[in-house]
């Protein structure tokens, strides 16, 4: 009777070390640059191919996910995006942040935020075009994008606002709504966001994406889902939100099933054959040439 259970255990553990698995020999032209004091809060700048020296491009910022208490700016699950992106004549910045227990999503999403700001700030030294960055994230990753392009008082710590942000996407995150997302967690998932998030209900409120979609500086989304169980909704639910409020916010579905699909959109995403891939890199190009 325990051999399901300890299958599906055996298979949880598999795909997370997956996706936190080191990415080996570190790829040419990337740079490890510290945008805080901890040695967590740093990024990885992988440089656009064939761009010019002096030319300022766009750039893909990434958020890992991992449960907000695991992961790393250079796993092997990166490798395909950032080789992707990079053939485009984009910039990608993947993005560590402190992680729990030391840290909780609130302090994350800060962590976010001040990078996002460094780039900013530093966009020349770094030949990134300021005014063409999107932000992305993959899973509680993309919950913490999601959070700071909506929370204006995270970027504001930095003067910024999520206005200077191009755009948005999102890769089969959790947590849009932290209260939901709670509502229908039990065992070590409902302890995960217990560490994440807290205890209490107008906390979990305050971080969570769907209740900061009212702010006048939300700049636009792509919303990418697998059949996985709440992300669909959760995904669905933010998109709407959105768009009630008069944003553009687009909503796709991507094929793919439980935890094996939720790790391919993140792990597979920018190989030719994968579904989510074009629509990702047509988003991009109109986004960019606006």
């Amino acid at each position: 009777m325990f051999r399901p259970i300890l299958i599906a255990v055996f298979t949880l553990s598999l795909l997370c070390a997956l996706l936190v698995s080191p990415a080996g020999a570190r790829p040419e032209g990337v740079r490890t640059i510290a945008y805080g004091t901890h040695e967590l809060q740093q990024f990885d700048l992988h440089a656009a191919d064939d761009a010019e020296s002096s030319a300022a491009v766009p750039a893909v910022i990434f958020v890992h996910g991992g449960g907000w208490q695991r992961g790393d700016k250079a796993a092997a699950s990166h490798r395909a995006k950032a080789a992707h992106v990079t053939s485009l004549g984009y910039a990608f910045i993947s993005v560590n942040y402190r992680l729990l227990p030391e840290s909780d999503a609130e302090a994350q999403a800060q962590d976010v935020a001040a990078a996002i700001a460094y780039v900013m700030e530093n966009a020349a030294a770094l030949g990134v075009d300021a005014s063409r960055i999107v932000l992305s994230g993959h899973s509680a990753g993309a919950h913490l994008a999601g959070l700071v392009a909506t929370d204006e008082s995270l970027l504001a710590q930095h003067g910024h606002s999520p206005a200077s942000l191009a755009g948005v996407i999102l890769l089969d995150g959790a947590a849009y709504d932290v209260e939901a997302q709670i509502a229908q967690a039990d065992g070590r998932r409902a302890d995960m966001y217990h560490a994440a998030f807290g205890t209490q209900p107008d906390r979990w409120r305050e971080l969570s994406p769907t209740a900061h979609v009212g702010g006048k500086d939300a700049p636009v989304f792509l919303l990418l889902h697998v059949e996985r169980a709440g992300a669909a909704a959760q995904a669905k639910a933010l998109g709407a939100m959105l768009a009630a409020e008069g944003r553009d916010a687009e909503v796709v579905g991507v094929a793919g099933r439980g935890l094996r699909g939720h790790r391919d959109i993140s792990a597979r995403l920018g190989e030719a054959d994968y579904p989510a891939t074009p629509i990702v890199t047509n988003w991009l190009a109109r986004i960019f040439t606006v």
